[in-house]
């Protein structure tokens, strides 16, 4: 009995020596295919960045290794007593990792994420996934790597005797372990001091979950959460050289006749307020105007809402273009065409899709809190009929119309919702909507009155929808979900010389601006260089429109809606948000990712 138990000690003692070998040798080829990332990444500009990515390099390869070393091979190794066994079980497990690895540096190379089930699941869809003719490529060289392990598992045990006397594991060990020591500590560090060079590089590798202290850093005090938050507003406005918008210099034609713009935007107005019923006077004006019936929002929000709307770009961009206050190529084309341009908001300027970002370049802005609601909408539409009754220039002009009495459910009586009914809260959003329409008659009334309206191109929009429990699962309000009734919202536009149009097909708010330059401005750059849009009297139908803000995004594809996030997680559903089979169009897939980082990327 002595004998047996120490033979099996003996055993398993040389098992698990067998396993630190093999594990390294494992760990050697990971960092080999994971060479692939360090070409991939984005460059560091500093050398501690630069070093930081080959340590964290180091430290992750060897650390994912030896997790998997240490929930499998060690301890199969008081289960197998076989040393063939324990091999080609080895292999195995060293087989599938190093398989997934390979298949990993392929998906991050084509969209910048790291491979998850369901986007395992949907790349191995042949039917509709070019892609997955690659990864079937990738995946018959899995015998060869079977093959290279199961060697290499045989040359680890031939030569354990040697390789143990060679005393290398040790310090090689500590290195390794120093590498991953440091990944962790200097990445605290790096958050908590907003070091960006370094902690932009935690999306490099798969399953790399760096550490942060800015907690514990806090309790200690030695943080300072007000100096960390100014960092990190510094470093972002430091940042907005990366982004290269527009991506060319604007080219302009000639243009025989200058019109004047006139854009209004009723704030949380859906789609279906558009009616007899609601808004009769904006009906009337639609009907003789441009109608476009299935128009959407690029979000569901109001910031991200009027990005869309005045840049013609996806949400990924708001942080950017805010902390840069990057103004849109319209002002820029407006001023260069010597355009008269005031605004009217009924909350004031000062906000920061207004004053911070889309009107930034404009100077002397009006700063004065408004009151917003429907004393606001009153008091905008007497600014402007004030300014439209004192400008005599012959210089055409832009003006734009921010109403939000709507989303502010005020019905202009004075008089609260005391309680809070379902009923109560559509009859406040009904009548809100019949009250900004008589400030809009006012408008439409003074733009015929002084015959403005034959060379003036009026546009009537939202930024976003508001739900009323349309499906009823209790969603109020907008933000919470891509449903129509939070992104659909009206649109018409009246043009000059252009026959009034309808228009069924899904159009976007990303396409008024290339529909604008192109049209009024003379503008004959490719839209592309300055929007995900087209001319929305192209009559070109798209296979599928953009939504999102600053936690998802949506593509609106046929009556799916496919939901994704930074990490690449999805999930499909039908137009009314339950959930679908429906496939997701890994083609698709890569074109939205690349219109979200398109404007980030670096000149050629």
């Amino acid at each position: 009995m002595v004998n047996s138990s120490k033979q099996y000690r003996d055993k398993v003692s040389q098992l698990i020596s067998w396993g630190h070998w093999f594990c390294l040798s494992n760990i050697i080829l990971a960092l080999i295919v994971g060479l692939r990332y360090l070409v991939l990444a984005a460059p560091p500009e500093t050398f501690l960045g630069q070093s930081y990515l080959l340590v964290s390099w180091l430290g992750q390869f060897s650390f994912i290794a030896f997790v998997i070393f240490l929930l499998t091979l060690f301890p199969l190794s008081f289960v197998i007593p076989s040393n063939r066994s324990m091999r080609f079980v080895g292999a195995l497990f060293a087989t599938v990792g190093i398989s997934l690895l390979i298949v990993d540096t392929e998906v991050f190379a084509t969209f910048n994420l790291h491979l998850n089930p369901e986007l395992l699941k949907l790349l191995l869809d042949e039917d509709q996934n070019s892609q997955a003719n690659t990864l079937n490529l990738l995946f018959v060289s899995v015998p060869f790597i079977f093959l290279l392990e199961l060697w290499l598992a045989r040359l680890c045990w031939k030569y354990l005797r040697r390789l143990e006397h060679k005393r290398l594991g040790v310090p090689l060990a500590a290195i390794l372990f120093v590498c991953f020591v440091l990944t962790h500590f200097v990445h605290a560090w790096a958050d908590a001091t907003n070091y960006r060079t370094i902690t932009q590089q935690k999306n490099n590798y798969p399953l790399f979950y760096p550490l942060t202290a800015r907690s514990f850093l806090q309790e200690q005090g030695i943080f300072d959460v007000d100096a960390y938050y100014q960092g990190i507003k510094a470093q972002e406005k430091k940042q907005q050289g990366n982004m290269r918008y527009p991506i060319s210099p604007i080219k302009y034609g000639h243009v025989e006749q200058r019109y004047n713009l006139m854009l209004v935007v009723v704030e949380g107005l859906r789609w279906d307020m558009l009616t007899k019923e609601a808004m009769p006077h904006s009906w009337r004006q639609a009907k003789n105007s441009s109608q476009f019936f299935s128009h959407f929002s690029g979000s569901n929000k109001s910031p991200e809402g009027m990005l869309s709307l005045l840049y013609g770009l996806p949400t990924s961009y708001w942080p950017s273009i805010k902390a840069g206050r990057q103004s849109p190529v319209l002002v820029s084309a407006l001023q260069d065409n010597n355009y008269q341009i005031e605004l009217f908001s009924s909350k004031g300027l000062n906000t920061p899709e207004i004053a911070g970002s889309s009107f930034s370049a404009l100077k002397n802005l009006d700063m004065t809190k408004w009151p917003g609601g429907a004393a606001g909408d009153e008091q905008a539409l007497q600014k402007w009929l004030m300014w439209q009754h004192s400008q005599y220039s012959q210089l055409p002009w832009f003006n734009f119309l921010y109403l939000n009495g709507v989303a502010a459910y005020d019905n202009a009586s004075g008089e609260g919702m005391e309680k809070v009914t379902p009923e109560l809260i559509k009859q406040h959003y009904f009548e809100a909507a019949q009250n900004v329409d008589k400030q809009l008659k006012k408008v439409y009334q003074e733009l015929a009155n002084t015959g403005q309206i034959e060379n003036t191109i009026l546009v009537v929009t939202s930024d976003y929808g508001n739900e009323l429990n349309d499906n009823n699962s209790n969603y109020w309000g907008n933000a919470s979900n891509f449903s129509r009734y939070q992104t659909q919202v009206p649109l018409f536009i009246s043009w000059p010389d252009r026959l009034p149009t309808l228009m069924h097909d899904e159009t976007s708010h990303n396409d008024i601006i290339p529909t604008i330059l192109e049209g009024m401005l003379g503008v004959t750059s490719n839209s592309a260089d300055y929007s995900n849009g087209q001319n929305i009297y192209a009559k070109r139908k798209r296979d599928w429109l953009l939504i999102g803000n600053q936690e998802q995004q949506a593509v609106l594809q046929g009556n799916q809606i496919t939901l994704f996030n930074q990490s690449g997680s999805y999930q499909v559903l039908d137009r009314d948000l339950n959930p679908s089979n429906a496939r997701v169009s890994v083609p698709m897939l890569v074109q939205v990712l690349n219109d979200l980082k398109r404007f980030y990327q670096p000149e050629q």
